[in-house]
């Protein structure tokens, strides 16, 4: 059964009612409905074969299927057992469609009303059908976005998930969309308020819609966070800004505006003139306070404990620069912030940290509020918390054992045991104070009573943060003088619908309304007449009429709320006014919509493009239809030009799409006199086959070892715009795998069974990171990859080891080289490291095979030492002495066998004629404040960067020629260029950054412990290299132990 049947099944009978009556209602973070709809949905599929019955015995036949996409599951609770009525409502399941469902819980403080809350997703609504369909653009001003309602079920007329309750302050929404036969649809979206100011917290929701579904499917909900007790207080010191935002002229200041989650990202233009809980005026230092705001909406309030608030500053307008720096994360420089983290009236610095917005796309300045510090005891002031409820002083009693129990301005009386009001000493000075707020000194009964930036609210004789004005232009942007010339916040007419603030206010959707005219397609046409045009709008109504001028359409087909079809009557070269006319006389013109003219009607007409779907890749064909094609025509898919353009007739046009975004784009048609038409959003681009957006292997790519045995890690990065793997942890939807074939051969003619799976490690920057292992069982010469899907394994990105990864594809010369060895036939395959100091004592590991006990080690002739063998294949030794220069060759010899390796060891020296070098970040292991985590034993540790400049080298674009990195890590207050326990390990060259070059790269310490690390770089290919520390290595200068980095290694 789908979700159609299941809503029309629902009939009154006893056992409806009692399955009614345990209907879930419940307030917690992600408010989710699956007890409520899979009990309604159980019982009406068992009722549904067997009619009305109380037999409560009889097996249910059928069970519908629920898809929770996110939410917790909630604890059941009674409800009222309703009315019996049958099913009335709104709208019946489209066949095809599924249903999706999503509630905001606004519980905690109860300040929306009905279509004040807005689903904004990446969808488009139609309210007439209930239904939405995918959209690629969906800021707010894009749309129409579904309402929220508090206004009852859906099955009762309403618009809520069923089982919802009218009045309760959680707002719901059902809508309806048509599932694809071959894919999943899946939506992004967060929530709105009616100022199109972005509510939604955390990362933004996704809900998919499996194909060919018909199910009732959650999405992930919130609830609104709970007002608090805390106020808090943000500035920013002018004269401490950076770069280009610090101001040519301090007394010259621009607007600064504020906005964040404490305003619902309402901007507020903050000032510096000693109001509005600004210190002093014209200090440079501009200020904002939560509680001195609170006027400007009335879904703003005080902070709760641990909430975690971001904010950004704005400069010049709303739409201004913000204070971000290239990488577009927010600047600290000049901000501080502060917390009331007692209610006493005294600030307490809270630290600045940076969070991901909800798209994890920036990064955001961040406040944990009062993080580390005490709850305040609770009193009666703070019994909305949750921790408070239980408190006497919540009790509504009015009893007492100690001032705790009663409120802020309220002392225990300790002879009747009851609150009375607090004995104070305060003067008008000190009113400024929480504990003075309402004493009767510092009530008022004019402004004059109150301090800069306050009106005296003259009811309860309170002075709060408002505006007296004289006229609108004194007022806040989007404010108004009333008529007791105070500044409010504009209500919005029917006259300021088309205004982005106004498009979801209750208002402008109201179905009384005036119609209105949006668009008039097409807009020109010949003097006779007779030209079809589709009318766009809202507030149609059947009966409507429309006239060109003062002329009657003809043949007016009101198809919707929101379509109007007609035909232009004949009029005279010119413009003329378009009017829809609503039965109940109420008009919408759109002033010059419409031009006669039989020179411009004589251009094409674009009617329909087919498919009207294609691969963001182009090349495919389609056909444009319409009339007035011209040989020589043009095609046009958003703003990239068609190829292949063939005019078959004056009604028809073949020709081959262009690459393009994903999306839909409009598509025009161009005559070769200039005459033009688009068929708006006439065609929809989408990835048929895709892929990661990019990849690359970064650990090393050279392994041996024997049959059998397991290689790795490998360790290999992904980055994919659309799956977000920019978010925090683990990206949803990816499969990473590593895997191996013939030496020379293309990844995708590997067998399926020669990859396995990988492991996330870590985020690295936009990057998730991968490793695995992998094992081959026959000895030989192999070329390994990884392999990263987005679609499940359908297809598969192959990611090689060049330092551009996937940019310029895949090539086997790139990839992992892996050597397997017969370990009973003496053989040396490999060296690790394949350097080491020029005095020699560098414990290094060879690989091959046939080791055994008495087997000896020479470098370029030289005996090595302390020869341990540790398998059939492998050992290590501690190299001799060498010379800086070319690269030498290692050879063993057992009972007269001998085996060389040509050119695989290279000694180091101390004298790399570079510029400069450094350590770049990070200058420890772990760095809470920098969000790196502990480096761990055998595993690769967090990235470490590393820069280096050599003049007229590394100021090319890409890596400078020679320029090698490494980084390495040894004992603590070592010199890494004469200590021989240091180990190091490959960087890889990452970017450019102005003239330097940036390498990146990993170490794996062997054991746990607190090490110092530290990068080189070469600039002769690594025979020479010169040591960097966190500050930096210009020659002579050489390395500081005390300035390199620091790991403990767990």
């Amino acid at each position: 059964m789908d979700a159609k049947s299941a809503l029309e099944s629902l009939q009154p009978c006893t056992t409806y009612f009692f399955l009614h009556r345990i209907l879930v209602r419940s307030q917690m973070m992600y408010r989710n409905f699956v007890f409520v709809c899979s009990v309604l949905f159980f019982g009406a599929l068992w009722l549904a074969p067997i009619g009305c019955s109380n037999d409560g015995d009889k097996e249910k036949t059928n069970q519908e299927k629920v898809i929770e996409d996110g939410g917790n599951t909630e604890k059941p609770a009674t409800d009222d057992p309703g009315t019996g009525d049958k099913t009335t409502s709104n709208w019946t399941p489209p066949a095809g469609h599924a249903a999706i469902e999503l509630v905001v819980d606004d519980t905690a403080n109860k300040t929306y009303k009905d279509k004040q809350l807005v689903w904004n997703g990446s969808f488009v609504y139609d309210k007439d059908k209930n239904t939405v369909e995918y959209a690629s653009a969906w800021q707010p001003t894009d749309g129409p976005f579904p309402p929220l309602y508090d206004d009852g079920p859906i099955d009762k007329g309403g618009h809520e998930p069923v089982g919802a309750t009218a009045g309760d302050n959680i707002f719901g929404i059902v809508v309806y969309v048509k599932s694809d036969s071959e894919k999943d649809i899946e939506f992004e979206y967060g929530v709105i308020n009616e100022d199109n100011n972005w509510i939604w917290e955390g990362s933004n929701g996704t809900v998919k819609i499996p194909k060919g579904s018909t199910d009732i499917i959650r999405a992930k909900g919130m609830s609104i966070p709970k007002h608090g007790s805390i106020n808090v207080k943000i500035t920013m010191d002018t004269s401490k800004l950076t770069g280009s935002f610090k101001p040519s002229d301090p007394s010259k200041l621009p607007n600064i505006y504020l906005k964040g989650t404490m305003t619902n990202w309402w901007h507020i233009q903050i000032q510096d003139k000693g109001s509005r809980g600004d210190d002093k005026a014209d200090d440079g230092i501009v200020t904002y306070v939560q509680k001195e705001y609170l006027d400007y909406s009335p879904h703003m309030g005080l902070l709760q404990f641990k909430r975690h608030m971001q904010f950004v500053f704005q400069f010049t307008s709303i739409n201004g620069r913000e204070y971000k720096d290239d990488d577009d994360k927010a600047i600290k420089e000049g901000v501080q912030a502060w917390a009331d983290c007692n209610n006493d009236g005294n600030w307490v610095e809270q630290t600045i940290i940076w969070e991901k917005d909800s798209r994890g796309a920036v990064q955001n300045t961040t406040i944990i509020v009062c993080d580390g510090q005490t709850d305040p005891p609770c009193s009666k002031d703070l019994c909305s918390e949750d921790r408070c409820k239980s408190h006497p002083a919540c009790q509504g009693t009015g009893n007492c054992k100690n001032d705790s129990d009663c409120g802020q301005d309220e002392e225990c009386d300790g002879s009747t045991g009851k609150c009375k009001a607090k004995s104070t000493t305060c003067t008008k000075a000190d009113c400024g104070e929480a504990r003075c707020q309402n004493d009767p000194v510092c009530k008022c009964t004019e402004d004059k009573d109150c301090n800069a930036g306050e009106i005296c609210e003259k009811a309860s004789g309170i002075c709060r943060a408002g505006q007296r004005c004289q006229n609108d232009s004194e007022c806040p942007p989007n404010h108004t003088c009333d008529a007791n010339n105070t500044c409010i916040i504009k209500p919005c007419t029917s006259a300021d619908c088309k205004e982005d603030r106004c498009k979801n206010d209750p208002i402008c959707n109201d179905p009384n309304q005036a119609p209105l005219l949006l668009f008039v397609k097409p807009s020109v046409g010949p003097t006779a007449g007779g030209t079809k045009i589709t009318l766009s709008g809202e507030r149609f109504k059947t009966g409507a009429t429309v006239t060109f001028g003062t002329s009657q359409a003809t043949n007016v087909n009101v198809v919707s709320a929101t379509t109007i079809e007609c035909d232009s009557p004949a009029g005279s070269t010119g413009y003329v006014d378009v009017t829809v006319t609503n039965t109940d006389g109420k008009t919408s013109t759109f002033p010059r919509a419409y031009r006669y003219d039989d020179k411009i009607a004589s251009g094409p007409t674009v009617s329909t493009v087919t498919p009207s779907t294609g691969d963001i890749k182009g090349g495919e064909s389609v056909k444009v239809e319409g009339a007035n094609f011209k040989s020589g025509a043009t095609v046009m898919f958003g703003n990239k030009a068609a190829t292949n353009v063939n005019v078959v007739s004056g009604t028809e046009i073949t020709c081959d799409t262009p690459a393009n975004n994903a999306g839909k784009v409009g598509v025009t048609v161009t005559n070769s006199d200039g005459t033009k038409d688009t068929l708006i959003d006439g065609y929809t681009y989408v990835e048929k086959n895709p892929k990661a957006d990019w990849a690359r292997i970064y650990s090393s790519l050279t392994l041996s070892g024997s049959a059998g045995a397991n290689l790795g890690p490998v360790t290999c990065q992904v980055y994919d715009a659309a799956l977000n793997t920019g978010s925090t942890g683990a990206t949803n939807g990816l499969k990473a795998e590593v895997g191996y074939g013939p030496k020379g051969s293309q990844p995708d003619t590997w067998a399926a069974g020669n990859w396995k799976a990988m492991n996330f490690v870590k985020d690295v920057g936009n990057n998730d990171e991968y490793a695995g292992t992998f094992s081959i069982a026959t000895a030989g010469a192999y070329n390994f990859a990884c392999r990263f899907s987005v679609d499940g394994g359908q297809n598969w990105l192959y990611a090689d080891g060049d330092a551009q990864g996937t940019n310029n594809g895949y090539a086997p010369a790139d990839a992992g080289e892996v050597t397997i060895i017969d370990s009973s036939t003496l053989s040396l395959v490999g060296v690790e490291p394949a350097f080491g100091l020029a005095k020699g004592g560098n414990v290094i590991t060879l690989k091959g095979g046939g080791f055994q006990s008495g087997i000896t080690v020479t470098i370029d002739g030289n005996a090595g030492t302390n020869v341990n063998v540790i398998s059939k294949t492998e050992l290590q030794v501690t190299t001799p002495a060498g010379s800086v220069g070319a690269k030498k060759n290692i050879s063993i010899s057992y009972q007269g066998t001998n085996k060389t390796l040509t050119g695989a060891f290279t000694y180091t020296g101390d004298a790399a004629k570079i510029g400069w070098c450094k350590l770049q970040w990070p200058p420890t292991m772990p760095n809470t404040q920098g969000g790196v985590a502990a480096p761990t034993a055998g595993n690769p540790s967090p990235t470490v960067y590393g820069q280096v400049w050599k003049d007229q080298v590394t100021n090319q674009q890409g890596v400078g020629q020679g320029i090698v990195g490494q980084v390495g890590y040894g004992p603590v207050g070592t010199n890494p260029a004469t200590d021989p326990a240091w180990r190091w390990f490959p960087m890889t060259f990452n970017v450019d950054k102005g003239n330097n070059d940036e390498f990146s790269g990993s170490f794996t310490p062997d054991k746990k412990g607190t090490f110092h690390y530290a990068v080189r770089f070469s600039d002769d290919n690594g025979v020479n290299f010169w040591y960097c520390d966190t500050d930096g290595n210009t020659p002579p200068a050489t390395f500081n132990s005390s300035k390199a980095g620091s790991a403990t290694v767990q």
